[in-house]
């Protein structure tokens, strides 16, 4: 009895052992719920935007429920610092299953083995596919997309252990990469830079001791608001006659014919989570990301009705390309103005001290040694998979740039999205230095990173320099975060596939019991590598152009925003601005840009300050029916409810 008092009661700050075990059985849980969400109720995924709205919704019920405990003197409240120690760790969890991560891994390493035919000559590159990275075995996938078998047969669960455990010691490797880079620039961008870091506000509001957010009559109109209209929106969904505000509007059917039909994106959305979220976004980048929304909108329909294009990935006006450029000016900019920090952070890793900044989670050294042993791992993993060292060094390395990019994004000004569709590292060495100088075992490689490079909405990154800045204040102890981080990600990793594979042995990936979400990527892995091996092309000259214009762009405005006083238009709202998210989401951004142009010069501080309780319920109102709304499908027993 008492070992269960000490474990339970005690409230210390920091990351604790309770605070530890909650997190792990949310995130097992989690990993289940995300499976059934996405994949039975058809694309319900909290990762697509920057705040995870499942995420924040736990923190909100444990404060609910920990000022009732405090009230009565229990000591089974948790400290603020447990509180956020749950956040980051279920961040993390949810960010590794999400819509950019592990949900793409299954249908990679398994489709193109299942649906390779003479037909569509598949067959001719699965050989370039390592066999301890794939699942090859075509009656074991048989039960997988046929359904109507179980995953525990002898057979199945043997043909996915091998690739199941070599990914996991992937993810485990990335997370470490990605840790430590975080670990060395912390210091930088939260303590001598003082970024805002905008996207943890709500959660570092909610854990806040006592709950003064919980206490503004703001927040609870806020929520209460957006409650109501998601509710309403629901019910007519079930109900047409019962009228609802529409959160969504799809042009589809008339944007057609040159040169409207070449439009990407044709649904607007405006999600209350989104448009509060904006908000907390300077209202000069808000400007940005709808100036250059529709700039980026008018390059695609100039080019489709005047030139013989259509606008596609790799044609005119090369807008993944460009975007790319953009992404890596970014980092460019990052590096070359922390540089004199970097240099002092090498030279503490050699030469350390006894004043060496013992609030950081990693020493420098401890750091760079951290980096080196996941790169070398990395190195090892990729070079037996067939890849050439350079190509692993380049490839890595464009990667790390775009988890900068991502990551300087959501700490200086918190953009609710940052996706980047297909323009990741295998595409850009696919195009600029042309498929035909890379060996087939290259792009089989290239082929199965897929997973985590289709786009970076989840991006790990973020999450793990966000639970960093989290730490701060004594709220929670930095060093204590690093164990906690890698064995929840295994959790995370191992839970979400089994939890998968579980269901989709049962009911069938490719059938209509489960979203096409299953299968999909596979098909889009096998196509492009088919392309490749049949239509070996050079290096694509207009997309290496595209992409240094996008990166001088991106760099000319940020030298125009430094040398003219007031200049309006952000170098990252050029980056973000052009990609899908941004065309779906256009609404929320200029309904942000004009609430909070107008409340600040009208209303000022004051009145900005009760507006933010306002945004904050209206985010929060979004995360609790976002969160419940798979719970009541399943009671209802229907596959998915409207929104």
């Amino acid at each position: 009895m008492g070992a269960f008092s000490s474990f339970f009661h005690s409230p210390p700050k920091g990351v604790t052992r309770r605070a530890i075990l909650l997190a792990a059985i949310l995130v097992i849980a989690n990993a289940f719920l995300m499976v059934y969400r996405v994949y039975i109720l058809r694309g319900d995924d909290p990762t697509v935007q920057s705040l995870l709205l499942n995420a924040v919704f736990v923190v909100f019920l444990l404060a609910l429920l920990n000022s009732v405990l405090r009230r009565r003197g229990s000591r089974f409240a948790l400290s603020q610092g447990e509180l956020l120690t749950v956040y980051v760790l279920l961040s993390l969890g949810t960010a590794l299953n999400g819509i950019g991560m592990l949900q793409v891994l299954p249908a990679v390493i398994s489709y193109p083995f299942w649906h390779a035919t003479p037909e569509n000559r598949w067959t001719e590159f699965l050989p370039h596919l390592p066999s301890w990275l794939t699942v090859q075995d075509r009656p074991s996938l048989e039960g997988l997309y046929v359904g109507r078998s179980s995953f525990f047969l002898r057979r199945h669960f043997l043909s996915w252990l091998t690739p199941i455990l070599w990914w996991t010691g992937f993810t485990l490797a990335l997370i470490v990469l990605l840790g430590c880079l975080a670990s060395l620039l912390r210091r930088r961008w939260a303590e001598e830079e003082k970024l805002p870091f905008p996207i943890i506000q709500l959660p570092l509001e909610l854990s806040a001791v006592p709950g003064q957010l919980l206490a503004s009559k703001a927040f609870w109109t806020g929520f209460i608001v957006c409650v109501g209209l998601l509710v309403l929106s629901i019910v007519h969904g079930l109900v047409p006659a019962v009228p609802a505000v529409p959160f969504h509007w799809d042009f589809t059917t008339s944007a057609v014919g040159r040169p409207w039909g070449a439009l990407r994106w044709k649904v607007i959305y405006w999600y209350p989570s989104i448009s509060g979220l904006a908000f907390l976004m300077p209202v000069e980048m808000l400007f940005s990301m709808w100036f250059f929304n529709f700039f980026w909108k008018a390059q695609v329909l100039l080019t489709a009705q005047y030139s013989p294009y259509e606008a596609m990935m790799g044609q005119p006006p090369f807008l993944e390309e460009q975007l790319f450029g953009a992404y890596l000016g970014v980092a460019a900019m990052v590096l070359w103005l922390d540089r004199g920090y970097l240099k002092g952070l090498l030279k503490e890793a050699i030469f350390p001290t006894a004043s060496s900044n013992h609030r950081e989670a990693l020493s420098p050294r401890a750091a760079l040694f951290g980096l080196a042993l996941a790169f070398g791992f990395m190195l090892f993993f990729c070079h037996r998979g067939g890849m050439s060292y350079w190509s692993i060094f380049l490839f890595f390395a464009i990667y790390l740039a775009l988890a900068i990019t991502v990551a300087r994004v959501r700490a200086q000004l918190g953009s609710p999205v940052h996706d980047l569709h297909y323009s990741g590292p295998e595409h850009v060495l696919s195009s600029l230095v042309g498929s035909r100088r890379l060996r087939s075992a290259e792009l089989g490689m290239f082929s199965l990173f897929w997973w985590f490079n289709r786009d970076y909405r989840p991006h790990p990154m973020p999450h793990l320099l966000e639970g960093l800045k989290l730490a701060e204040g004594g709220r929670m102890e930095p060093k204590r975060l690093i164990g906690p981080v890698l064995v929840i990600t295994a959790i995370a990793t191992l839970t979400y596939l089994f939890a998968y594979l579980t269901i989709g042995y049962r009911l069938g990936a490719e059938t209509p019991r489960m979203w096409a979400w299953t299968w999909w990527p596979g098909w889009e892995v096998g196509n492009r590598f088919m392309g490749w091996l049949t239509n070996p092309q050079g290096t694509n000259v207009g997309m290496a152009w595209a992409a240094g214009w996008g990166l001088v762009s991106t760099i000319g405005l940020m030298a125009l925003r430094v040398r003219i006083p007031g200049w309006p238009l952000h170098p990252v709202g050029y980056a973000l601005a052009g990609s899908l998210a941004a065309d779906a989401f256009l609404v929320p951004f200029f309904i942000a840009w004009l609430a909070k142009s107008l409340i600040l010069r009208y209303g000022g501080l004051r009145a900005y300050r009760v507006a933010l309780n306002v945004v904050f319920g209206l985010i929060m109102g979004e995360a609790a029916i976002s969160s419940l709304r798979p719970l009541a499908a399943f009671l209802l027993g229907v596959r998915a409810l409207p929104t």
